[in-house]
């Protein structure tokens, strides 16, 4: 386990870059991969990260725990320590064999009552807020970005309004962004995590590997400037809503009787069939068309409108779109995915 730490200045250094899946136990190999996150974080991923990312997949389950393989000892680690290898099983007890229940949707997750431990203890600064990019410190091109999107104001209201005691559409609930950040924000690119005790950039999803390398060079492990008077509900929530989609992996593929999900608060079997109609149907239900078979040029048509019309969080986001970048098993290279040099990995 090799410590992680953002030093004080980037080292200029080049790395190289893959994806690791996390896998869940309770299911075979060809049909058990709940999420794949980039290795982006000296060679590996941040284990803080990778805990809260599958957690939040698994219920909230946050006292989770990874190993190598089934029967492979425990990998121990410290939040701002790094998992290192091709993929990693996440258990949530000492069932290795546990079909625990999967969230696949942000409009079925619950915020939960216990954050991870470096979220519930980081501080949120008050004071004047900037009118600055909180990413790229821009002064120009602004737009106004909510963390928990406009359009989820029911979830809002039924989970964290009783924390907030205000609207989704308040400043607590908005943060600046330069345009083209924004557009990325919303498409799910990137989201704040804590690591080393601040709100960093984390790179999600894996998108086109030419401009994966880019934004991880430029903006991956980049500490956000201080998001004076934010709600830590609504950043944690804006991590969920950014990571739940990555499910897809675990439900386009399944050829297995049953499943454990959570549907409507409780854990629920359900076939394949309402599976992937349940993982459809959430991703349609607020935002339009998000069929499977979405075209690259559709997408395209739908960013330039997203472009000419600013309306905030609604851009279709379709399983495809997901899942179309990534490399099949089929076609991977022989010592995995293609490695991606990266350089000046890590910003302050």
């Amino acid at each position: 386990m090799t410590s992680f730490a953002l030093p004080e200045n980037a080292d200029s250094s080049t790395a190289t870059y893959g994806l690791v899946s996390f896998l869940h136990p309770g299911y075979d190999d060809s049909f058990n991969k709940l999420c794949v996150l980039p290795a982006a974080d000296l060679g590996g991923v941040h284990f803080g990260t990778a805990l809260t990312v599958c957690g939040i997949i698994a219920n909230n389950a946050f006292d989770g725990w990874f190993a190598k393989e089934k029967n492979a000892p425990r990998e121990e680690g410290e939040w701002d320590s790094v998992l290192r290898g091709r993929h990693f099983y996440f258990f949530t007890s000492d069932n290795r064999n546990d079909k625990y229940p999967v969230v696949i949707s942000f409009e079925q997750w619950r915020y939960p009552d216990t954050l991870p431990p470096k979220w519930e203890s980081l501080e949120i600064p008050r004071g004047i807020e900037q009118r600055q990019c909180c990413l790229s410190a821009y002064a120009y091109s602004l737009e106004s970005a909510h963390l928990v999107p406009h359009y989820e104001s029911s979830w809002y209201t039924a989970n964290i309004f009783d924390y907030t005691d205000a609207g989704n559409d308040e400043p607590h609930n908005k943060i600046y962004l330069r345009g083209d950040l924004h557009t990325a924000f919303n498409n799910r690119h990137w989201c704040m995590v804590v690591k080393d005790g601040r709100l960093v950039c984390q790179t999600f999803r894996p998108f086109n590997r030419s401009l994966l390398n880019s934004f991880v060079e430029e903006y991956h492990n980049k500490t956000l400037l201080p998001l004076h008077n934010k709600s830590k509900e609504c950043l944690f929530a804006r991590l969920a809503w950014t990571v739940l989609p990555l499910v897809g992996y675990f439900v386009i593929n399944r050829e297995l009787p049953t499943t454990v999900i959570i549907k409507n608060g409780e854990a629920t079997e359900v076939s394949g069939q309402e599976l992937r109609m349940s993982f459809k149907t959430s991703k349609a239900s607020k935002r339009g068309s998000t069929d499977v078979n979405t075209t690259s040029a559709s997408r395209s048509n739908a960013l330039s409108k997203r472009k000419r019309t600013r309306d905030d969080e609604k851009i279709s986001i379709s399983i495809s779109d997901w899942l179309n970048q990534v490399p099949s098993p089929q076609n991977q290279h022989p010592g995995g995915y293609p490695p991606v040099t990266i350089g000046d990995y890590l910003h302050d």
